[in-house]
């Protein structure tokens, strides 16, 4: 297990996290795509909650090509936790950022026209691996097929930049919101496809071509092309409808841990939050609440202590208290379950 600390040391809250299960999910996307496709890693959103560096560290040894996200602090932290593979950096970022990423040996994804050109005066010659997104119908972020030609005429001609790879990012693969969803779907597989002939027919070459999400990955082979981007269903084992193979994925083993910080006793008469007992009372208090993410809407639902059951009592900005109704012999600092198992109990 890995742990995640969300307030540093100083603060015990925190995750446990299995990153063995997210290993067996990326083996098992490596067995449906073959060896002819490399993977970059989605760990943008501190790897959708579970902790980027942990999951870069645990995923580098897997044979995968390198990681994105769209946080250049992000980056930062992997490289400093010695993660050398390559990293892409989703489009949002600006010019400013340039020496940071060359810095970092990081690799910016441009998607408008004269982005190159930005970056290019911060830089003034110097090399710099780059991305560049083809909009193929999402509409955020990419170059039309006109941009991106120009584009790269650009930067052949004027920079120092290596181009490692084109990229697009197909959706909504399984909207419900969308009843012609696999039409456009299709429509952009066919765009890429298109985009990647003409950039080869004006002689171009880019090692990585990259239009396949997690979700696409599962329901469209066709795809992949060289190069696909995996991260929502690595970590939380999520499918779409109709996938166009069979991928064992397991969910993730995932604990929410604190410890008690408080243990006091009420008489009857005396008050707790806006409550005035009527008996005996203990509660206790652990550093975790609203700020961390735990919403009041958990009040009255389980915690697990020493293996046993207990209701939450009120669920404050930065803490959460636990209605022991009697002394049970618990100390300061025990570890209290809020996500997970505890002996023979388990909460989620």
């Amino acid at each position: 297990m890995d742990k995640l600390i969300l307030d540093s040391i100083c603060k015990p809250a925190f995750l446990e996290i299995d990153t063995g299960r997210i290993v067996e999910n990326l083996r098992a996307f490596k067995s449906l795509i073959g060896s002819g496709v490399d993977i970059l890693i989605a760990v943008k959103g501190n790897a959708y909650g579970l902790g980027a560096v942990e999951t870069a560290l645990a995923l580098s040894g897997e044979g995968v090509y390198g990681f994105s996200t769209g946080s250049i602090y992000e980056a930062m932290e992997m490289r400093e936790a010695g993660i050398t593979r390559p990293i892409q950096i989703f489009p949002g970022i600006t010019a400013s950022s340039a020496g940071m990423l060359r810095e970092h040996n990081l690799m910016p994804t441009f998607s408008h026209a004269g982005e190159a050109a930005e970056f290019e005066r911060r830089l003034n010659g110097a090399k710099l691996k780059v991305w560049l997104k083809l909009d193929t119908g999402l509409g955020r972020f990419g170059y039309t097929l006109g941009e991106l030609l120009e584009e790269i005429k650009y930067i052949s001609e004027n920079t120092r930049f290596e181009i490692d790879g084109i990229c697009s990012h197909i959706g909504p693969v399984d909207s419900k919101l969308n009843a012609n969803k696999d039409y456009y779907n299709r429509l952009q597989i066919e765009r890429f496809t298109a985009a990647k002939a003409a950039v080869e027919e004006q002689g171009y070459y880019v090692p990585h071509y990259q239009l396949a999400s997690a979700f696409a990955t599962q329901r469209y082979p066709e795809a992949w092309f060289n190069t696909v981007c995996i991260g929502t269903s690595l970590y939380y084992a999520q499918k779409p409808e109709n996938p166009a193979g069979k991928l064992a994925l397991k969910p993730p083993v995932i604990a929410l841990k604190s410890m008690l910080v408080s243990i006091k006793s009420f008489r009857p008469g005396d008050t707790c939050m806006d409550h005035v007992f009527s008996e005996n009372r203990v509660i206790g208090t652990m550093p975790i609440g609203m700020a961390d993410g735990l919403s009041v809407a958990n009040v009255g639902r389980d915690v697990l202590v020493r293996g046993k059951r207990y209701k939450i009592f009120a669920i404050c900005l930065e803490h959460c208290l636990i209605d022991f109704v009697r002394d049970e012999g618990f100390e300061l600092y025990d570890t209290v379950t809020l996500l997970g198992r505890d002996g023979d109990e388990s909460i989620g």
